[in-house]
């Protein structure tokens, strides 16, 4: 999930991989090997590629990757024709729903015995 998250985000940056090794200080091979999942990155450097994608540890490691697969459908259709704006906008409603559904199982799995109100 971090290889495809790290590779969306860069590409929604519209950065080549060479310019996201330049502000991170690293060999453009490392970072190659950072989307292929053949090696990690180091906490340091999580650390700057949260700050260059401006997102969370949480967001870059684990991701919404459902929700985040979703919303590149929904804009790639859109940038294709293949869909209206009514089905693009229906589309990330069910998305939405998804997600909040998601989150609330989540949270309720995670409630202490004795159960949480959501």
């Amino acid at each position: 999930m971090f290889t495809q998250n790290l590779r969306r985000r860069r590409d929604q940056q519209g950065l080549t991989q060479r310019q996201i090794c330049a502000m991170l200080n690293i060999e453009q091979s490392t970072y190659a090997q950072y989307e292929r999942g053949t090696k990690q990155p180091s906490i340091p450097i999580i650390k700057d590629m949260v700050k260059i994608f401006c997102c969370t540890a949480d967001e870059l490691l684990f991701g919404d990757s459902e929700y985040e697969i979703a919303l590149d459908d929904i804009v790639s259709g859109l940038k294709a024709k293949t869909c209206s704006p009514e089905e693009a906008h229906e589309a990330y409603l069910d998305a939405e729903r998804k997600k909040k559904e998601r989150a609330r199982l989540y949270i309720l799995k995670r409630a202490p015995t004795g159960g949480a109100a959501v």
